[in-house]
């Protein structure tokens, strides 16, 4: 059976979510990131450049001479925008490139920098968590370990219920607390913690352009922590 299988999955309104090892799901098993993550790259992406663009034309013209000194102002907005231009890009590159490959055998992992496989026959244990949103899965092996984020994929069900089913029971912790945590959502809330994070930016950067302008260092100090929370919230999601 393939992707189509995932229909088949018992609903999450259950209170038992995830029915004890019932359903056979058999390999081979393809899963790739959800759509969406590239509308947000690309949104994100044109979003930061433009602003990005406006904040250093402004700064390195400075017609109104709001800006004591223009060039510093320029580099830092080029260097702040730019920052997140990047992150755009590789999140763009992450929807394009991410798979997870699963066979009789092994687990495959292709992320935007890195490859990872591991033996199905070989994992020792296998931690079932409750973070990022979504859930997670960390599998080791006497020599090697994979994190899989469940809420990567469109087939997260099918996915869950693939791998309790075929590592066995003796190996896996953290089932029972997974199983019945009502935050485990399907994820389809799972960028909120980006876009929270672009607020609190915005945030940062008017804080910024005031401490620019000259209206006190207090500005500097409250934009540090607004990127703060930024960081915190867009990492819960993107990173790991």
């Amino acid at each position: 059976c393939g992707i189509g299988m995932v229909s088949s999955i018992p609903a999450l309104g259950d209170r038992c979510r995830y029915p004890a090892r019932r359903i056979r799901i058999q390999p081979p098993i393809s899963l790739a990131a959800k759509p969406y993550f590239k509308r947000v790259a690309v949104c994100g992406t044109v979003f930061f450049s433009i602003f990005g663009a406006v904040c250093v034309f402004v700064a390195a013209t400075n017609a109104d001479g709001s800006f004591a000194n223009p060039i510093l102002a320029a580099c830092v907005f080029g260097a702040f925008w730019g920052a997140f231009i990047l992150l755009g890009i590789y999140l763009w590159l992450f929807s394009c490139k991410y798979r997870l490959e699963i066979t009789e055998n092994a687990i495959e992992q292709f992320g935007v920098f890195s490859h990872r496989r591991i033996s199905t026959h070989k994992i020792q244990n296998a931690k079932w968590r409750n973070w990022p949103q979504g859930g997670s899965i960390k599998l080791r092996t006497g020599d090697s370990q994979m994190s899989i984020e469940l809420g990567t994929s469109d087939s997260r069900e099918l996915l869950i219920q693939f791998l309790h089913a075929e590592i066995p029971m003796s190996k896996q912790q953290g089932w029972e607390t997974f199983r019945y945590n009502p935050e485990n959502s399907n994820g389809k809330n799972a960028l909120s913690p980006f876009w929270l994070g672009i607020i609190f930016y915005a945030f940062a950067a008017s804080f910024i352009v005031a401490w620019l302008m000259g209206l006190g260092a207090v500005n500097l100090v409250a934009a540090a922590v607004n990127c703060g929370f930024a960081v915190y919230l867009m990492t819960r999601k993107i990173a790991g």
